[in-house]
């Protein structure tokens, strides 16, 4: 029996690193990154600073998928957004290290799958 691409791959994963890359990979990634950016372009100039509506990396965007994982595992749908970033001990410590709520909030707003000039 012939298995898809990859569940054949995912026999030989060993890190949960590699299972997510199964799922999406760095060019799927990098398109987001470019969807995104051109999504913060077109909406910068609703920000009087420059820094508000900085586009994204890689790196931050690959971080803001964890926080939502997280967000997931946590069953925190039922939360105020900002509440995962409090200091009193309801928080969760990751949130406050990762990024500010700020611009999670930001790219929540901001992320886009396909390009917006193609619509």
């Amino acid at each position: 029996m012939k298995l898809p691409r990859n569940i054949a791959n995912s026999r030989y994963v060993s890190t949960p690193l590699e299972s997510w890359k199964l799922l999406m990979s760095d060019e799927m990634v990098q398109d987001l990154v470019n969807c995104t950016n051109i999504n913060i372009a077109s909406i910068s100039d609703r920000f009087p600073r420059e820094r508000d509506a900085k586009s994204t990396t890689e790196a931050e965007l690959k971080a803001f998928i964890g926080l939502l994982y997280i967000y997931g595992v946590h069953k925190s749908s039922h939360v105020n957004i900002t509440d995962l970033w409090a200091t009193d001990g309801t928080g969760i410590e990751i949130f406050r290290t990762t990024m500010t709520p700020k611009r999670f909030i930001f790219l929540l707003r901001c992320i886009r799958f396909g390009d917006i000039r193609n619509r």
